[in-house]
């Protein structure tokens, strides 16, 4: 290989690794295609597909699944070449639950999974050179493997605990190429008190056996942490899904927590930070509440929500460890969510960790908070996840010099934004913004529930928007400048459709399950390009091609535009209409590709050979012709002549006078005879 070739290759291979370098950190890259292949997309759970150019801009439904077997509403769909994963669970009210395959571009099953657990959790992909597996959990303690193609079991690992069932989502990192997921046991004390259990598994994905490394240092395929606590509903209480950081080595888990102080119950939440080759805990965090939403795994730090409403964010490393305890001067940030009464409300399910593009690359949290349903008043909020201090209004801080963080107990992150009904009689008021949200391409998805409980889908621009736009309007209690602009809405109703589950983004679609069993694909449908070409067979040098999109269609109805490459070394050529002539100057066989454009999204049709010959002279007659036309010719003036001949010729004269003209027939004239009365001079 000589230097040139050298030279490009690096460049070339310098180009890809910044085309697809993740957004944030190191983490692992997870897909180019713009695939969706675990729950929050990637192992940290940043709920963001960095590798879609576009995303759905209108509530479309491009399509919808069959009927299939079971509710979806608890579930993120993942996506991964072009199939969709996703378990259902409680079958007609049973324990059985399924898993299903379907195709991405029409949803209809591929295969299907019968016979199993109910299954709780999301499934993740692994993918390599040799293997794809999908991995999911269910119900009754096992986690399975199955070959992605055709679902056929790979492996099964089951936990072997009493009440371990698998209802929290499974993550993969595909560096370490393990899968990581939580188990909850429950031994009762009294009826009202028991004693929790809460492991975290690290599994080979490829084979399904615990991790070596975990198994050398504690002797055990999992990480644990015990805990009693006042419970009305035994084995209720909630721990999350881990998120792992590869860049940092550790894995972030959230979990309910209690502590029984001179008689009385103290109710919080723990946020633990695991080693993630030695499975050991490096250091642990107190909230105020169970933890609803997270944990998220930014650049620098890891944010957890819980059911009080407050927001936390802490720094991945603790700076000044403390015998492993995060102190509460090791906080980056906290926000608590509250109503225009400033009472907390709650977040609710996920958040989402993207970046702005204006200003650049700036990383926002975004996250729902809900409110009574009597209210509905659900908001969705935007923080800058930098902290950054809003001199304007006073939240917000100014890091120490010293570690870099507040040592402010009252800290504040800053709004960049929030969104709540505000009063559009076209919208029902949202209870609350439950599942999700997703992001993708300047865009961001959530689903929720109206004040009636009807289903509900939104779709928002990344950014905001400035209100000045529209106006001033009235200043909320933090002083937010602020508002959110609603690009799409869609309202369900509970007779048609069900609750909706956790949204992803997939090459341009919004996928989504529900309750009644159903999947769907939203957005914008791509054009459909379909032409015509006359003459239909070869075309003939110098002469006029007629070539007609009429066929085309775009399923939203929107305005199409006609790209034709003609194949030869003329321009393509853009039309605003499906007919179009063209002219080939030479002879030869042309590639003919149609690009339907509707605005957003461009679709190519099926290549078109068409060939292109010399059209064919006059050719000579053969002999037999030209004897045949001579024939006629001569019958034709033969013919001619006769009618000419009978039509000239001279009239007979009158008969029966005696006499004619010279025929010896009677008629006046010398020799002739004349009549009998005929005059004679006299004497003669």
């Amino acid at each position: 290989m000589n230097k040139c070739k050298i030279v490009c290759t690096f460049v070339s291979m310098l180009m890809v690794g910044v085309i697809f370098a993740p957004s944030f950190g190191n983490a692992e890259l997870i897909s180019p295609k713009g695939d969706w292949p675990m729950y929050g997309y990637d192992s940290r759970h940043v709920g963001y597909n960095k590798t879609v150019q576009n995303v759905p801009r209108t509530n479309f439904t491009i399509w919808k699944s069959p009927k299939l077997d079971g509710p979806f509403d608890n579930v993120q769909p993942i996506v991964y070449n072009g199939t969709i994963f996703i378990g259902t669970s409680a079958i007609g009210g049973t324990e059985k639950g399924a898993f299903y395959a379907l195709y991405e571009n029409n949803g209809t099953v591929k295969w299907k999974i019968s016979d199993i657990s109910i299954v709780l959790s999301s499934a993740v992909v692994h993918a390599t050179s040799t293997e794809e597996y999908v991995i999911f959990g269910c119900k009754n303690s096992h986690v399975l493997a199955v070959h992605a193609k055709n679902g056929t079991l790979v492996w099964k690992f089951d936990t072997a605990g009493a009440g371990a069932k698998i209802d929290n989502h499974i993550t993969y990192n595909s560096k370490k190429k393990n899968v990581y997921f939580t188990t909850m046991t429950y031994t009762a004390v009294t009826p009202n008190e028991g004693n929790y259990t809460l492991r975290c598994y690290a599994l080979n994905a490829k084979t399904g056996q615990p991790d070596s490394e975990w198994m050398s240092r504690l002797g055990l395929p999992y990480w644990e942490f015990r805990y009693s606590y006042e419970d009305m509903i035994p084995g209720q209480h909630q721990s999350s899904t881990p998120a792992v950081d590869y860049d940092s080595g550790l894995i972030f888990l959230a979990s309910a927590y209690a502590e029984k102080i001179s008689g009385v119950w103290r109710k919080w939440g723990k946020l633990f930070a695991i080693d993630l080759s030695k499975g050991e805990t490096k250091w642990v965090a107190e909230l105020d509440a169970l933890p609803n939403a997270g944990p998220v795994v930014g650049t620098d730090h890891v944010y957890v929500g819980t059911q009080n409403g407050t927001v936390y964010a802490f720094p991945k490393i603790d700076p000044t460890p403390t015998d492993g305890i995060m102190e509460d001067s090791n906080l980056y940030w906290l926000y608590q969510c509250r109503d225009w009464d400033m009472n907390p409300m709650p977040i609710t399910n996920g958040m989402v960790l993207a970046k702005l593009t204006k200003p650049a690359n700036r990383e926002v949290l975004i996250f729902g908070a809900a409110g009574p349903a009597s209210v509905a008043n659900g908001r969705l909020y935007a923080l800058d996840a930098h902290g950054t201090k809003d001199a304007a209004d006073g939240y917000g801080f100014q890091p120490s010099v010293a570690n870099g963080l507040s040592s402010d107990r009252n800290i504040s992150a800053e709004i960049l934004w929030f969104y709540q009904w505000d009063g559009d009689q076209n919208l029902q008021k949202c209870r609350g913004f439950e599942k999700g949200p997703c992001s993708a391409g300047g865009m961001v998805y959530v689903a929720g529930r109206s004040g009636k409980d009807d289903p509900q889908l939104f779709g928002f621009q990344l950014n905001g928007r400035y209100d000045k736009l529209d106006g001033p309007i009235n200043m909320n209690p933090q002083g937010v400048d602020l508002m959110y602009d609603l690009i799409w809405y869609y309202q369900g109703t509970n007779k048609d459709d069900g609750k909706f589950g956790i949204p992803c983004i997939v090459n341009n679609k919004l996928i989504i399950g529900d309750s009644k069993g159903y999947v769907r694909a939203i957005g914008n449908a791509p054009p459909q390009p379909k032409f015509s070409v006359i003459p239909p067979n070869n075309a003939y040098k110098g002469e006029e091609v007629t070539f007609n999109a009429n066929a085309s269609k775009d399923p939203n109805g929107d305005k199409m535009w006609f790209n034709w490459s003609f194949g030869d070394s003329q321009s393509d050529s853009l039309f605003s209409i499906p007919l179009t002539k063209h002219i080939y100057l030479t002879v030869g066989t042309y590639l003919i590709i149609l690009t339907v454009d509707d605005g957003e999204y461009k679709n190519s049709s099926k290549p078109y050979n068409l060939t292109v010959i010399n059209r064919p002279k006059n050719k000579e007659p053969e002999v037999w012709e030209t004897m045949w036309f001579w024939a006629i010719l001569i019958v034709v003036i033969v013919v001619l002549v006769i009618l000419i001949l009978m039509l000239t010729r001279k009239k007979k004269g009158p008969t029966g006078y005696g006499g004619s003209y010279g025929g010896g027939q009677q008629g006046l004239g010398p020799g002739g005879g004349g009549p009998p009365y005929a005059y004679r001079p006299p004497g003669r």
